[in-house]
């Protein structure tokens, strides 16, 4: 006879199997965590009763994937290092936009700049324009060409829209192409059959920050579900280390929609699309043309704002029971100003098609196509200017990646590469090579290598910045001394080849552990080799000291990430976070040393650390609490973050909530000034209170 707790187990496997191959894969498959089965105090009916019911948000089934191989896969057996971020996790963490709930991941660095600027990276090299980490949200690259990295204050989502975050820490180029160097981040929202009915969410601290969200959804016809939404934030100023108030307000609206259509059993289409726009406040240093006199430069409140539009397509059509293909295109326009009146207008065609299919019984294949082509127009500042004011970049792509099974079930090869031009540097090749090895289903092995580049920026290629102009007052004569950085055209793609290796077990039914290593070998890193010029008018000496981008740069990093996940009891979960790095940069220049370049060894904490607690109390009460760690920084002191969340929901269409974050400081800073002349403001200890209507 079947013990109770093998038969639960056997009967949850099956019921996972079940869902896996239910039309609701995109939803239910993503159900995170494990069941108390060795608590005494539990009956079987409780479990079983639990299981079925929508309060439990942590279950045995396999937590699945899409972000590594660009279809579903079990997270737990794939090749990589990965995070995903249950929409459950987001509700409870209590933060209020990506950037805030991005800190839960093991490897990912946040720091907030300021209210409205945030600099994130994975696995090192953080600052304002980090470009080594790609981010898609539903498969929409948000990465700016400009810099070759992230507006983040743009991407604002409704929270409760989101109904994962898929995190892969380490090169995803063979799959998304290139600046997935170190990292991808795909946030994938909810399908709108599963956002019927009404929604409303109003957050406020009476003192900074405003949150509304809202959304209705519903079936226009048989197999049509649509869902309409919006969203308005503002953000009041923060202070800085004197804690004086800084300009760095902004105010955020965006709406949207979701059409998912069920055209018939093998084909799906989904359309959806969104307007936003956001204002800014962002204080500077910013230089004048003042010849002979101080100052030279002056602290300027700029106000800058944007405007984008975005509308993605996507049919999803099943061949056969091995065989599926996929057809996307996105069209997104932006128009941005900032750094003192200077305007980007940027517009974006995205086209790519997939297919995968099972060869035969060991061979998985998967491939496909893309296509890019982004237009773009630049009005100059006095202090940012380009050398091409209108260009069109296109991009062509094409990867193919095959699961080899060497055992059945237990150990796969997979081998893949993405071919890729761009006008920047010509044909780029980025091979990935991965081993798996599940010697039991409760343990999983890996080992991987893969080549990945990081393209250069518009910034790179042609931009000029005037960062600094001073003057100097020396034996009678006035000296107007000028910094500036201009791009080369010349630089070419930074490179990196990358090691890894990890280990998964669930230890038993109510805890496992992954861990992941690696070791990152970088060439043609981006830094700057300065020339001077003098000249003189009567008394008057102008000198100019120009950095122009030059892969002068080569480097060394590697580092371990550990990630524990226990439910100690039913209604009590807790996962711990541990990260370790270590950066090795080699400047290669021989016009600036090491001491005058801001190296990325110190622009990354080497450990970071975090420790969640989510608990379901009696009369429907939670609550959930968040102690992170960060290191020191250059300049910038370690510090220590608590938040805590508390929420009662009386009824299912309702649910209030108090959350307090930063508890344990009354302010700290995260982050230092930028290229640009951004003043950091100090992140303060605050809270909020705010209600949830369902309806």
């Amino acid at each position: 006879m079947i013990p109770d707790r093998e038969r639960l187990h056997i009967c949850l496997r099956r019921w996972a199997g079940h869902l896996c191959a239910a039309p609701r894969l995109a939803l239910a498959c993503f159900v995170v965590a494990a069941v108390d089965l060795a608590a005494r105090d539990v009956t079987n009916d409780d479990v079983l009763r639990s299981l079925l019911s929508e309060e439990v948000r942590y279950v045995r089934a396999e937590t699945v994937i899409y972000s590594v191989s660009r279809k579903l896969e079990s997270q737990f057996h794939s090749a990589a290092a990965t995070t995903v971020i249950s929409r459950e996790v987001i509700a409870r963490s209590g933060a209020r936009s990506i950037p805030e709930v991005l800190r839960l991941v093991p490897g990912i660095h946040v720091a907030r700049i300021s209210a409205n600027r945030w600099a994130i990276t994975s696995r090192g090299f953080n600052g304002r324009f980090a470009n080594k980490l790609l981010v898609l949200i539903d498969g929409r690259s948000v990465y700016t060409p400009l810099f070759s990295g992230v507006h983040w204050e743009q991407q604002d989502l409704v929270m409760d829209d989101i109904d994962r975050i898929e995190v892969i820490r380490g090169p995803g180029a063979t799959i998304w192409g290139a600046n997935a160097v170190n990292g991808v981040i795909n946030i994938i929202t909810r399908q709108a059959r599963d956002t019927h009915g009404g929604y409303a969410s109003v957050t406020s601290d009476f003192d900074d920050t405003d949150v509304v969200d809202f959304r209705l959804g519903g079936a226009a016809a048989e197999g049509v579900d649509y869902r309409v939404f919006g969203k308005l934030a503002t953000h009041d100023a923060f202070g800085d280390t004197t804690e004086t108030p800084t300009s760095d307000a902004w105010r955020f609206a965006s709406g949207g929609f979701r059409v998912d259509w069920t055209v018939s059993a093998a084909d799906r289409v989904t359309v959806q699309g969104a307007a936003d726009r956001g204002s800014f406040t962002t204080a500077q240093d910013v230089p004048f043309d003042m010849a002979t006199a101080a100052p030279f430069s002056a602290l300027v409140n700029g106000d800058d704002d944007y405007r984008s539009v975005h509308v993605l397509t996507r049919w999803d059509r099943t061949l056969s029971a091995d065989s599926r293909m996929a057809l996307a295109a996105y069209y997104e326009n932006l128009d941005r100003r900032e750094f003192a009146d200077f305007e980007e207008v940027r517009h974006t065609l995205n086209v790519e098609f997939q297919h995968d299919f099972r060869l035969d019984t060991a061979h998985e294949v998967g491939w496909g196509l893309d296509i890019r082509i982004t237009r773009d127009r630049f009005d100059d500042s006095e202090i940012f200017t380009v050398d091409d004011k209108q260009r069109t970049d296109s991009l062509f792509s094409a990867f193919l990646q095959d699961k080899v099974a060497i055992v059945a079930d237990r150990a796969f090869m997979i081998l893949g590469a993405k071919l890729e031009h761009n006008d920047f540097t010509g044909v780029e090749v980025q091979p990935n090579l991965r081993l798996l090895w599940t010697p039991a289903d409760d343990h999983a092995l890996w080992v991987s290598a893969a080549r990945a580049v990081r393209t250069p920026s518009r910034v790179e290629d042609g931009v000029g910045i005037v960062l600094e102009r001073f003057g100097v007052q020396q034996g009678g004569v006035s000296s107007v001394v000028t910094r500036r950085f201009l791009g080369n055209q010349d630089f070419d793609s930074e490179e990196l080849l990358a090691y890894e290796i990890g280990a998964r077990t669930r230890i038993n039914e109510a805890c496992s552990i992954d861990i992941a290593g690696f070791y990152n070998d970088y060439s043609n890193l981006f830094n700057v080799d300065v020339t001077s010029e003098t000249t003189m008018a009567g008394a008057a000496r102008t000198t100019t000291f120009t950095g122009h981008s030059k892969n002068s740069m080569s480097a060394e990093t590697y580092g371990a990430e550990v990630s524990v996940m226990w439910q100690l009891r039913r209604w009590w979960r807790i996962a711990a976070n541990y990260a370790f790095i270590e950066v090795q940069e080699h400047n290669h220049s021989r016009t600036i040393s090491d001491s005058e370049t801001e190296t990325s060894e110190t622009s990354t904490p080497e450990n970071q650390a975090n420790l969640q607690s989510f608990m379901d109390l009696p009369r429907n009460l939670h609550c959930d609490a968040i102690a992170y760690y960060v290191d020191s920084l250059r300049d910038i002191d370690s510090y220590v973050r608590l938040d805590l969340r508390l929420a009662w929901q009386p009824r299912d269409d309702i649910e209030w909530i108090l959350a307090f974050q930063n508890l344990l400081d009354d302010r700290h800073t995260e982050h230092g000034r930028t290229i640009t002349g951004t003043i950091n403001s100090e992140i303060k200890r605050t809270w909020y209170a705010g209600v949830k209507l369902r309806f």
